[in-house]
């Protein structure tokens, strides 16, 4: 399974203690600014994560993020489950791509993250008071971990702080991604909710020049 955090003359600062996964990085030769930025917009980072571990091809990338939940799912697989969320980390954390350079593969990356939650919340109401063999009433808890609503919370912010947007698909796409998660988990994922949906270890670093 290859790893997002793999990324040449970086290196990862391990914060999390969750799953593991480290979601910060610095670099010998990068400036305070430099750092601050990267941590702050992760779009070049995911550039080079495509580049370099999917051949240059952004749905491979998809493709291993279904495949990890999957495994975690199915397999109950922890470190899948890190992956999952280290590759949601790293998409939710970009600024520039998903406004201005890939706005058609957040459209499609969006749209894997309806199917992906809208199937865990649909088997999480049919195993409820049932002895579920797959144990998929489990995505309960993972829905409800306070990670998610953090990201996805500040990835709505920073699209509301853009202005409308532009890309038809992608704006289809995160409106209904949006209404899922407020319509069945009761989040609130406008600009005035963001206060206080800041968790430490998925927040991003700024370095004090």
């Amino acid at each position: 399974m290859v790893h997002p955090c793999d990324i040449a003359m970086l290196t990862w600062v391990s914060t999390t203690s969750r799953s593991g996964q480290p979601l910060h990085m610095q670099g010998p030769d990068l400036s305070p600014a430099e750092v601050t930025r990267l941590n702050m917009d992760k779009s070049s980072l995911l550039q080079q994560v495509v580049d370099r571990e999917y051949g240059g091809d952004p749905q491979m990338l998809l493709g291993e993020l279904q495949f990890a939940l999957l495994a975690f799912l199915l397999g109950h697989s922890l470190e899948a489950f890190g992956q999952w969320k280290a590759l949601l980390h790293l998409l939710l954390s970009c600024e520039e791509a998903p406004v201005h350079t890939a706005t058609g593969f957040y459209a499609e990356a969006l749209g894997t993250l309806h199917a992906q939650l809208s199937h865990c919340l649909a088997n999480s109401r049919d195993a409820a008071g049932q002895d579920s063999p797959l144990q998929l009433g489990m995505t309960t808890e993972l829905l409800a971990d306070s990670f998610l609503k953090a990201l996805f919370t500040r990835f709505y912010h920073m699209l509301q702080s853009h202005g409308p947007i532009a890309h038809k698909g992608l704006q289809a796409a995160a409106m209904k991604l949006q209404d899922l998660l407020e319509r069945e988990l009761g989040w609130d994922l406008t600009a005035g909710d963001l206060q206080g949906e800041s968790d430490d270890e998925d927040a991003p670093v700024v370095v004090d020049l």
